[in-house]
């Protein structure tokens, strides 16, 4: 919930707050992507037996640049929501993102893979 305060434009100083009027309104952020980095220090050990580094949590695509959120959804839009595809891939495109038809595919697949298990 976001609360916007409009104060009046004239001047009130010296009046008394009476109460005030709280219209809501449904409103709407549209899909964003954004970059998250996995940041992972390296450290090396004192003597020499090997380096200590953090583990990146499992995905659906190891070592892709999608996340599983961004999987999940292109598979509710595409089966819950009938968006096919291609259009999903325009609509990235508009949001400034350039994902390839074969990769979109391939990250659908694996996706699915994921859940066979389900």
């Amino acid at each position: 919930m976001e609360t916007i305060v409009i104060e009046p434009s004239e001047v009130v100083s010296g009046c008394v707050k009476i109460g005030e009027e709280v219209p809501e309104v449904l409103d709407l952020v549209p899909a964003e992507f954004y970059v998250k980095r996995y940041v992972r220090p390296k450290y090396a050990s004192p003597n020499g037996q090997g380096i200590a580094l953090g583990q990146i949590p499992d995905r659906v695509v190891e070592k892709g640049i999608s996340s599983d959120r961004v999987i999940a959804q292109m598979i509710l839009d595409k089966y819950v929501y009938g968006l096919h595809l291609h259009r999903q891939i325009d609509k990235y495109l508009r949001l400034g993102v350039n994902i390839p038809a074969s990769t979109a595919s391939d990250w659908m697949m694996k996706g699915w893979k994921h859940l066979a298990p389900i």
